[in-house]
């Protein structure tokens, strides 16, 4: 595949019995489909300092980059910081590939 689109499924996993082993092979199975460039998408709750300790193992040899997207917030006319990290969604951009060996950007 050129892209996998995980929307909270790695936050699901690591939310249940076995939840490391579970992610490792998850993850394992999404770097086995990637194409060789290919790009794997994670929109999660989970904040850099966990998520990380799963995306940027050295064997799935991925450039991860993190954008943060605002919560949306029903009822709220105040805007709230997007630098408050219970505000905002994550997304990790892992990508595959030439650049990811490499580490440019």
């Amino acid at each position: 595949f050129k892209v996998v689109l995980d929307k909270a499924t790695l936050d699901s996993i690591l939310c249940g019995e076995g939840s490391t082993h579970n992610a490792q092979k998850v993850l394992q199975e999404i770097s086995r489909v990637l194409m060789p460039d290919g790009v794997y998408i994670a929109i999660s709750h989970g904040q850099p300092s966990y998520r990380l300790t799963y995306l940027q193992k050295p064997e799935f040899g991925w450039n991860v980059k993190i954008f943060t997207v605002q919560k949306p917030m029903m009822g709220m006319t105040a805007s709230l910081s997007t630098d408050d990290k219970d505000n905002v969604h994550f997304i990790y951009v892992c990508e595959k590939g030439e650049a990811a060996a490499t580490g440019n950007q």
